[in-house]
């Protein structure tokens, strides 16, 4: 009986020496050691594939709160905190005390460490940040590219976001859900929020009530300022005592009219000096990605030159033969201006104005 026992027992000792047990990490020390392929999307753009493997003596070979078991079935790399190197750990957020060898190792990899928990790391299984709880790509910098829309962004640039200061208010700081290209959903991807300034949490930044995407000043009110410097008076068939004419300045735009004036003219060049401030709607036209990012606003304006009395008289300001028959002479023109530069374009004829747009605070 007691030989019996002796040989089993070293039956299964010899049994037990064969059987490759998991690892620390949850794998098997093979798939370990012998490793596997990985591809990762990094910030500059570029896809690399290539080999990796762990520490089967180590359950998370990193130290970045992931198992190398998860690792494996993410597609990450066990020997990096970061894989994609977007400034979040692959794994979950880590508090760790701070100084600790732990903390030195985060802040060496430039790991974004939460503004409000010194000492608190973010990771991206999931990302838990404020309002923010979602499971983001630790093999994508980019995660929310994968809607096909793509905001230029990595996914620790939205989480670190940026200042947002509307004309008139205190500056204050926003960020935006790496997980969604447009954050708001007002049609305005977040890269480009980031590019003007604007607040990717918001439909309308400034609280104007015209949408960011559609806004030309998203950061205030676009006010145009109207100069009227000189005016080259041809010829005239009724004229005033002195042989000039009453001018009336008569401005049409978005539906509004601008009377100014009467200004008594000779004929010659003569000085108006004139400045006239004319509050529009934000509203721009034509949308487009590359218009909001410059800020670009569009409208129709026509500016006429009238007499006051007789009320209609022609008057020939801008050297054609063929406007003497008209009762007015007008320049109509399409303007489009830049609300961040002030440049403003159009015609000018004989008569020297200009038109530059400006971004005031919201009343």
């Amino acid at each position: 009986m007691r030989t019996w026992l002796v040989t089993t027992l070293i039956l299964t000792a010899a049994l037990a020496g064969c059987v490759d047990e998991p690892a620390q990490g949850g794998l098997d020390r093979e798939t370990q050691t012998q490793g596997w392929m990985i591809e990762v999307t990094y910030p500059n753009g570029t896809t690399l594939q290539y080999h990796v493997t762990s520490d089967p003596n180590k359950a998370d070979t990193s130290g970045n709160g992931l198992t190398d078991f998860q690792e494996f079935h993410l597609g990450t790399d066990p020997r990096m905190l970061d894989t994609d190197k977007d400034g979040l750990l692959d794994g979950p957020n880590q508090c760790v005390e701070e100084g600790s060898e732990r903390y030195e190792s985060f802040r060496e990899a430039n790991i974004i460490e939460h503004p409000d928990e010194p000492g608190c790391f973010l990771g991206e299984q999931p990302l838990e940040f404020r309002d923010i709880h979602e499971y983001l790509d630790p093999t994508d910098a980019f995660t929310s590219d994968g809607d096909n829309i793509g905001n230029g962004l990595t996914d620790g640039e939205e989480i670190q976001g940026w200042t947002v200061h509307v004309l008139g208010q205190e500056p204050y700081w926003s960020y935006s859900n790496p997980a969604y290209p447009d954050t708001s959903g007002n049609g305005l991807h977040d890269g480009l929020e980031k590019q003007l300034g604007t607040d990717p949490q918001l439909l309308d930044t400034d609280g104007d009530g015209i949408d960011d995407q559609s806004d030309a000043a998203p950061l205030g009110n676009l006010v145009l300022t109207l100069h009227l410097d000189q005016v080259t008076l041809h010829q005239d068939q009724t004229t005033l005592p002195n042989g000039g004419a009453d001018l009336v300045l008569q401005i049409f735009l978005q539906g509004e009219e601008h009377l100014l004036g009467p200004f008594e003219i000779e004929q010659g060049e003569n000085t108006i000096d004139l400045e006239h401030r004319i509050d529009v709607s934000d509203q721009a036209t034509g949308f487009s990605e590359e218009g909001a990012g410059a800020g670009i606003w569009e409208d129709n304006i026509l500016i006429a030159f009238w007499h006051e009395e007789p009320e209609g008289e022609p008057i020939h300001v801008n050297g054609d033969n063929n406007a003497i028959s008209m009762m007015f002479t007008a320049f109509d023109d399409i303007w489009t201006g830049d609300a961040e530069t002030g440049e403003t374009t159009g015609d000018d004829a004989d008569v020297t104005f200009n038109l530059k747009s400006t971004v005031e605070p919201i009343e």
